[in-house]
């Protein structure tokens, strides 16, 4: 992802912040997280396909056992 975002409860606001200045240190300012904050952070196509691959696997192993033990 490009960017995250960093829900403040405090202030009830969302912070948008470029990854890439988190990571390179460019931001003026250090983003500290306090208590109540939230950090939402997009998906990618590769989660995506993590997400579809944990699921197909899930069901893969319950067939499998049904398999197994139905004989």
């Amino acid at each position: 992802p490009q960017e995250i975002g960093v829900y403040r409860a405090a202030q009830k606001q969302v912070e948008r912040v470029t990854l890439q200045t988190l990571i390179d240190g460019s931001q003026p300012s250090n983003l500290a997280l306090e208590d109540g904050d939230v950090i939402f952070v997009p998906k990618s196509g590769i989660a995506e396909f993590g997400y579809f691959t944990r699921q197909l696997a899930a069901g893969l192993s319950l067939m499998t056992v049904i398999s197994v033990f139905g004989k």
